[in-house]
């Protein structure tokens, strides 16, 4: 038994060291580049691995979010208020909105594009999609039918349904009234049904811990997947905005870590290596409920922050608070009028501020593409079309979209680890002065 066992721990530590996941990172990358057909064979690696995890975070956030509303009910709650942890999670959401507001205004991305350079990038396009797309006609959509449409379906039919189809946020709102009905049983009904709940989550941790092993394969599979599917030729005339919305993204995100740090009470580079994992995983993946699971086991096993906060907050901040799409929203909102000449006055800001927010909000469970269509929440009061412009965000999106998941992990990580912090030292006094 122990001679299979050593190499075995040696594999283990092998893939699951950081550098063997970088190296699987910059091979993808090099395959997705120069060898489209090699790309296209190890690309069912990447969705293999990506069903897999899918498979096992939509039940984790079930059962992660109904134990620890009932636990916190049991608990006579948290310590701190619920109001207070709604104004931490606006302030993010403000801060969020502004970061890429201004940066769109400092860096122009939108002034070395004017509409007779995008009829022309249109008119040479492969795809016949792109060369029906009249510049001068918005897309067809109602932004605020969008938003009637988000608020009717908070509530599911079918929780069945829901599951199937990935509709998050009905999810979790399942998930609350649930966790809040088995929190108000006494008794051993509600002892079995906790139990039930905690064993089923360790089991799902258990099943990503195995996944974390095979993570520099799943890698390698997404990144020459994604890589290989760039559009070159759009991304020169992207240059100013891929730059711009990446440090604007990255602002957010190395603020983020400060708070990270100043809660953890450790080394900074520590706090960066221990979400090491949630990193590559919200890169490669897209998804943000994805990388949680990561974040959520680097919390509580590795920072140390209470349990019972991150399982309730991390998830919820991630469903509710889409700090990265909020982001992505003002931004590309400022460079859209740029694009238009549209003049950016104070009621333009206040408008892309508070649309970046709702349409922020509206696009828990969406990806990509479907994401992408509700910047029409925020241009719609503003007269600006989206029409040709939607192709060319969609071109870049293969490097957004990845930052974009990125930053709406870090900032609610961030949010999580300060209330955390706020709920270990009111449980400290409240110990001392017993």
């Amino acid at each position: 038994m122990r001679y299979f066992q050593f190499p075995a721990n040696f594999l283990n530590k092998i893939f699951t060291n950081p550098l063997t996941v970088l190296g699987a990172i910059m091979l993808g990358t090099i395959i997705g580049l120069h060898d489209k057909p090699l790309a296209n064979m190890v690309a069912p690696l990447g969705k293999i691995y990506l069903s897999a995890l899918q498979m096992s975070v939509v039940p984790l956030i079930v059962v992660m979010i109904t134990c620890s509303i009932a636990r916190f009910m049991q608990s006579k709650g948290l310590k701190t208020s619920v109001s207070y942890i709604l104004l931490i999670f606006f302030i993010g959401l403000i801060i969020s909105t502004f970061i890429g507001g201004l940066c769109a205004t400092i860096f122009r991305p939108g002034s070395n594009i004017d509409e007779t350079m995008l009829a022309n990038i249109m008119k040479d396009a492969a795809s016949s999609m792109i060369r029906e797309i009249d510049l001068k006609t918005p897309i067809e959509a109602d932004a605020f039918q969008n938003l009637n449409q988000f608020i009717s379906e908070l509530i599911p039919k079918n929780f069945f349904s829901a599951l199937a189809e990935g509709k998050i946020l009905q999810i979790v709102i399942f998930t609350i009234i649930l966790g809040t009905a088995i929190g108000a049983l006494s008794g051993t009904s509600q002892k079995n049904l906790l139990n039930l709940f905690e064993s089923t989550q360790r089991a799902l941790q258990k099943i990503l811990s195995w996944l974390s092993v095979v993570l520099p394969i799943g890698v390698l599979g997404l990144m020459a997947d994604q890589v290989s599917k760039v559009d070159l030729s759009l991304l020169l005339v992207m240059t100013n905005f891929i730059c711009s919305l990446t440090f604007a993204f990255f602002s957010l995100i190395f603020l983020s870590s400060l708070i990270i740090w100043a809660n953890f009470r450790g080394g900074y580079l520590e706090s960066v290596r221990v979400m090491w994992t949630t990193i590559v995983v919200a890169l490669t993946t897209r998804n943000s409920f994805l990388a949680m699971s990561e974040a959520t086991d680097s919390f509580t096993a590795r920072l140390k922050f209470d349990s019972l906060t991150t399982n309730l907050l991390l998830p919820l901040g991630i469903t509710i608070c889409r700090y990265g799409n909020v982001l992505y929203f003002s931004f590309t909102a400022v460079f859209i009028a740029q694009i238009y000449n549209v003049p950016l006055t104070f009621s333009t800001y206040y408008v892309i501020l508070f649309g970046s927010i709702i349409a922020g909000i509206a696009t828990s469970g969406a990806t990509g593409v479907a994401s992408i269509a509700l910047i029409s929440i925020v241009l719609e009061p503003l007269g600006l079309p989206l029409g040709a412009v939607f192709m060319l965000l969609i071109t870049v999106d293969v490097i957004a979209d990845p930052l974009r998941t990125l930053a709406i992990i870090y900032p609610n990580c961030a949010a999580t680890s300060f209330i955390a912090r706020r709920e270990d030292s009111a449980s400290i006094k409240n110990q001392f002065f017993k």
